[in-house]
């Protein structure tokens, strides 16, 4: 069998970078999808409203934050990469991989794909995946998760049950279930901190 070094495995800072890139792309589905242009983060009881895009993005970034385990220097690392991706959609070889990429699809769809509005789109999906790198650097500082581990693990879990709210709280039983999982989890960090 032919080796098409698909197999191949990223260095984690670019296989970061990537994952930052892909949940970007996302977020701007969402913050074009037709809606209110503030979105209430709070709860009923105590709202709180952000600009649409500002709601999406803070999202986003405590999704890359979980995929990234809350590890600040990996998470440094992927913004590093992010940047140099973001600085390589302004070069002529981009451009030329782009061209490349759709020639398949006949000449006209290849020119289109590298037209000044296509290329707007691909560095705004590349811009927005700093920008949820530097967001997902800054909660992990904040929490002070940057130089502690157990700080890192609270972070962690409680992230992870913010996102599952976010993504599956409207199904019957997932928030008792993910607020169970949470409780359980920091009592073991505050039983066993180095065990858990």
């Amino acid at each position: 069998m032919e080796d098409d070094g698909l197999d191949e495995k990223l260095p984690q800072d670019l296989a970061d970078a990537l994952t930052a890139w892909s949940l970007a792309a996302n977020c701007v589905l969402y913050e074009r999808d037709p809606g209110p242009t503030l979105l209430n983060v709070g709860s009923a009881d105590e709202p709180r409203y952000l600009p649409r895009a500002q709601a999406w993005r803070d999202s986003y970034a405590r999704f890359l934050l979980e995929r990234l385990d809350a590890d600040h220097l990996r998470t440094a690392a992927a913004h590093q990469a992010a940047k140099e991706r973001l600085a390589h959609t302004q070069t002529v070889g981009f451009l030329r991989s782009i061209y490349r990429a759709n020639r398949e699809e006949g000449r006209l769809a290849a020119l289109r794909a590298v037209s000044p509005a296509s290329m707007r789109e691909i560095r705004l999906s590349h811009q927005i995946a700093v920008e949820l790198c530097a967001r997902a650097e800054q909660i992990i500082t904040e929490a002070g998760a940057d130089h502690d581990d157990i700080s890192r693990r609270r972070l962690l879990a409680a992230t992870h049950h913010g996102n599952t709210l976010t993504a599956l709280g409207a199904i019957p039983g997932v928030a008792e279930n993910s607020t169970d999982q949470l409780i359980h989890e920091l009592d073991d960090l505050d039983d066993n901190p180095r065990l858990s």
